[in-house]
């Protein structure tokens, strides 16, 4: 079910909520089957910020049903809008995040980190609702209401075709920790295949049998660090470990591609175990030793894949997420 505006009569027994987001998210890849997730599990109203930034509570649609006004809107413009105006507005104040890592992560631009509780304070909120668990932790310790919801994937993009598999693949924009782990397997000729992820991820992770994920933090050296990194990657780089899993995490999971990622300790929360449905490894060494184990056992590498997707389909679609939101926001009421 699509989501509604405010001039369509509600449906009866869902809980109202109502959501300021941007119009191109509901055609996006990664934010469409989240919204129509939601529109789902709630009676949702809408109020896109490209219609007019809203200023006050009577610029959201929907506000006097709802118990609960949730704000997902990028970052970077949420940093630059005076304080919204929540008077006459009795309800939860909810700040939803992918990119709350950011506010500790090496991965981020330097101006943002450290600026999401000031921002959720500015605002005025009373809950901020984060994708990564660890993440979340330091939130609390930082005095924020944070709630961990993790990230997910839509069921109708990536899923598995049951056509033959081989070898390994790679995609995503080319962070310093992922340029470090693809220079590192070319050093240590381990076979790989690297595309686009603009058009057709599904299709490409169906011809593949793991997929190699990189959530390391990778920080180039200063001063001359910055040289030598361009011509060797692996030598000006100090590599930390991931924060929080990214949203391909789940992605290739759900294709039935063998998710071979450094180890987050949150991934054990997940439901995601060494050797059973997905390949860890903690250094770049240690990647390529599992690398050429699996490669020589492309069956076990195949049914780590079949039950990746096992696990994705059972709890991290974003129906799972839409219907665990409202009794996470009820149990973490300030």
């Amino acid at each position: 079910m699509s989501p509604r505006d405010d001039g369509d009569r509600e449906r009866p027994g869902r809980r109202p909520l109502a959501l300021v987001g941007h119009r191109d998210l509901l055609d996006n890849s990664t934010t469409a089957g989240f919204f129509a997730a939601l529109a789902d599990e709630f009676d949702l109203r809408l109020t896109f910020v490209e219609d007019g930034w809203p200023e006050r509570i009577a610029d959201v649609a929907g506000h006097a049903d709802a118990d609960t006004i949730l704000w997902f809107v990028r970052f970077r413009l949420l940093r630059e809008r005076p304080p919204f105006d929540w008077s006459g507005f009795d309800g939860r104040r909810v700040m939803y995040d992918f990119d709350t890592n950011a506010n500790y992560h090496f991965l981020s631009v330097a101006e943002y980190r450290g600026e999401w509780p000031v921002v959720y304070r500015r605002q005025g909120f009373d809950t901020l609702v984060s994708t990564g668990k660890a993440v979340t932790e330091l939130l609390v310790a930082d005095g924020i209401n944070a709630v961990w919801l993790p990230k997910a994937y839509d069921p109708a993009r990536n899923y598995p075709l049951g056509q033959p598999r081989s070898g390994l693949c790679e995609f995503g924009q080319s962070y310093p920790s992922r340029k470090a782990m693809r220079a590192r397997l070319e050093r240590a000729g381990v076979p790989f295949t690297r595309f686009s992820d603009h058009a057709g991820l599904n299709q490409q992770l169906n011809r593949y049998l793991g997929c190699l994920i990189c959530n390391l933090a990778g920080q180039v050296r200063s001063g001359p660090g910055r040289a030598v990194n361009r011509l060797l990657p692996t030598r000006a780089i100090t590599l930390s470990p991931g924060i929080e899993p990214m949203i391909k995490n789940f992605e290739v999971a759900a294709a039935g591609c063998a998710p071979i990622a450094d180890w987050i300790p949150e991934l054990a929360d997940l439901g995601f175990v060494d050797g059973e449905n997905m390949v860890a490894y903690r250094t770049l060494d240690e990647l390529v030793e599992r690398c050429r184990h699996y490669l020589g056992d492309p069956e076990a590498l195949a049914a780590i894949g079949e039950r990746a997707a096992a696990v994705a389909s059972s709890r991290h679609t974003w129906a799972h997420r839409a219907a665990e939101l409202g009794p996470l926001l009820d149990r973490s009421a300030p």
